[in-house]
């Protein structure tokens, strides 16, 4: 066995295992910065369109009508949408996203819940 060829292919093999996990590395970092953009965009497109309507309502007020007029019960909701299961991945992982049932999951950063998602 040539030793400095097996040293070379060793040395050659460290980095390329260093540049795909640095490229793994940015293509979550990319794909989490299209995410918030596409975000940002709906925000976006949805003031305007509310805007155009006139008068406006935030998902806020949508929430507390619900909550109060429709007697939503919100802690219940909580409570679906953050099930045991879901909690220990979240705990596990931080950051994700993790099916709830029903056909939905939840999209997790940083341990925040940061949205609802249908499969």
């Amino acid at each position: 066995m040539d030793s400095s060829k097996f040293k070379s292919l060793n040395t050659r093999r460290k980095e390329l295992v260093e540049e795909t996990t640095q490229l793994s590395k940015k293509i979550v970092e990319t794909k989490e910065l299209r995410d918030k953009k596409e975000h940002e965009l709906y925000a976006i497109n949805k003031q305007i369109e509310q805007m155009q309507k006139g008068v406006i309502i935030t998902e806020h007020a949508i929430l507390r009508y619900l909550e109060r007029g429709a007697d939503l019960d919100v802690d219940n909701v909580k409570k679906l949408i953050l099930n045991e299961a879901t909690r220990a991945k979240i705990e596990q992982y931080e950051s994700g996203e993790f099916p709830i049932g029903d056909g939905l999951s939840v999209k997790v950063k940083n341990k925040v819940i940061v949205t609802v998602l249908k499969n």
